[in-house]
């Protein structure tokens, strides 16, 4: 897929992973289409694609929001800047035991990560069908699709909701019209624990505990960013980064449930024998 002079649309573009998969793509001649809540960062991310040459269009978007969705798509095709690309990446997170979470962690965090692919997908996918261009989504999961860790349940649901959409999707949708790539990346500080504290569900032991475990240190957006966007151009139907997302896919296909449930367990009595 060719995306030079070409437009794509990124949310969650204003800061972290989104804001280097802009950089990534104006490098490559893509027009860009960023949206967030934070007005400011998205500015911040604009001028940085714009200083490589790209034309920016800044939306603040709710992703949560279907009319949002409608009224963005809309507004696109009216003004001849619909995109070819799409990259579902906004993202909260919440950490806590999940018989602990209060409702409104658990439905922000759904609806902000599961909804807002979902919304973005029925949204648009229609539209790039309707279209003779090649067109692709890339939707942003994690490495914890694909396994039910301790202290990130609705997080956790959420990513493997979206992998198991864009799997479905990936069967329902012919590739020459449509393809769906879903990005699965072991943790790399991005900023996203910020969204776990505004939720009321942040625990600061709890987020510093998880962040020393994933082992973060050396690892930058920019690197997820480069490794996403080479696989969404090519067609790749999952796109792992870092070792923890290969082993950990390794694990869900290879390891029998009973087991796997036995040894989360003892990870969780391991690591937070308090909440135990």
């Amino acid at each position: 897929m060719n995306i030079r002079g070409q437009w794509a649309m990124i949310t969650g573009g204003g800061g972290g992973i989104g804001a280097a998969m802009a950089i990534d793509l104006a490098d490559r001649g893509a027009n860009l289409i960023l949206t967030d809540l934070d007005e400011e960062a998205l500015e911040r991310s604009a001028a940085a694609a714009r200083s490589r040459g790209a034309e920016v269009v800044c939306i603040v978007q709710d992703v949560s929001k279907r009319d949002q969705w409608t009224e963005i798509a809309d507004e696109l095709e009216a003004d001849g800047r619909f995109p070819v690309l799409l990259i579902n990446n906004a993202g909260v997170a919440a950490a806590g035991r999940a018989m602990d979470l209060s409702d409104e962690s658990w439905q922000q965090v759904i609806d902000v990560d599961l909804w807002g692919v979902i919304h973005g997908c029925r949204e648009f996918v229609p539209r790039f069908q309707a279209t003779d261009k090649q067109c692709a989504v890339l939707n942003v999961a994690s490495c914890s699709a694909y396994v039910g860790l301790p202290m990130g349940a609705p997080y956790f649901i959420a990513k493997a909701g979206v992998l198991r959409l864009t799997q479905t999707l990936q069967s329902e949708i012919d590739p020459k019209d449509v393809s769906f790539t879903c990005l699965c990346p072991a943790f790399v500080e991005t900023g996203i624990g910020r969204s776990a504290e505004q939720l009321g569900a942040g625990q600061r032991e709890v987020l510093d505990r998880i962040v020393d475990l994933s082992r973060p240190r050396g690892r930058t957006p920019d690197q997820v960013a480069s490794v996403a966007i080479r696989g969404v151009l090519s067609g790749r139907a999952v796109v792992n980064v870092y070792r923890e997302a290969w082993v950990l896919e390794a694990v869900s296909r290879l390891m029998p449930h009973q087991m796997l449930a036995r040894v989360s367990r003892q990870y969780f009595l391991w690591k937070f024998p308090e909440f135990a």
